[in-house]
């Protein structure tokens, strides 16, 4: 939820907390985008700030950042609080392959979002209907 500013916002608590909390942005939902090809993935080269850091082990997605502009990384630990850390300062279960993409604005996340709850069985309109 952090790295596409959903936290706390309406629109995204209200599909979230529909059918007892069944669709979330979580590890689903990233791979979902990642498997759509929702997000771009960039050179670690031409990374910038606000670009997701993907951490994955043994070819699995396991978390995600916000690219830092001192190149660091700025993400959640499940429900607990926001950590700032190195590329490598993450526990291992997170794995040690780490991939970077394009960020996305909270409108595009929105939308991505109702479209993967849409698809999970949640019924309401997006934008697009």
């Amino acid at each position: 939820m952090h790295v596409f500013d959903f936290t706390e916002k309406p629109e995204y608590l209200a599909i979230a907390d529909y059918g007892f909390g069944r669709v979330f942005a979580g590890a689903d939902f990233a791979r979902w985008l990642i498997a759509n090809g929702h997000l771009v993935e960039v050179p670690s080269a031409n990374a910038q700030t606000g670009d997701l850091v993907a951490f994955f082990k043994e070819g699995k997605f396991k978390h995600v950042g916000l690219l830092q502009p001192n190149g660091r990384v700025v993400s959640k630990w499940g429900i607990g609080h926001l950590y700032d850390h190195g590329l490598l300062e993450v526990p291992e279960s997170y794995g040690s392959e780490i991939r970077f993409f394009k960020g996305l604005s909270y409108d595009e996340a929105y939308d991505r979002f109702a479209q993967f709850a849409e698809q999970k069985g949640i019924p309401f309109e997006t934008a697009d209907s």
